[in-house]
């Protein structure tokens, strides 16, 4: 093995470990947990045996399987950048809601007071 491939694998072994744990504790639903185990784990394969990326890549239309890799994890992490944004601008949206609600009913209860004095 070379040492990049043992950085690499250690890396993994770690986030495969970490979902783990924090999908154990309820911080994230299994099958999400299941999801990321499984990108975790086809990384390390991909990182045990380079040369299926090779093989993967030709069958897209690509000449080595680092470019593959590369491709593939730019769009990913697109999709993940733009769901996480949609996710950010729907909190953003609720947040705001939620405390025009609040001012508003603080000065209802506000006036309420006022006049029943």
């Amino acid at each position: 093995m070379s040492p990049i491939q043992i950085i690499l694998t250690a890396i993994f072994g770690i986030l495969i470990l970490r979902v783990l744990v924090v999908t154990r504790r309820g911080r994230i639903r299994w099958p999400r947990g299941v999801v990321w185990v499984l990108v975790w784990a086809t990384g390390l394969l991909a990182v045990w045996f380079p040369e299926s990326t090779t093989r993967v890549a030709r069958l897209i239309g690509v000449g080595r399987g680092s470019d593959a890799v590369l491709y593939l994890s730019i769009a990913l992490l697109s999709y993940l950048v733009y769901r996480l944004y949609v996710l950010l601008d729907r909190q953003e949206q609720a947040l705001t809601r939620l405390v025009t609600e609040l001012s508003l009913r603080h000065e209802a209860e506000a006036d309420e007071a006022e006049s029943g004095s």
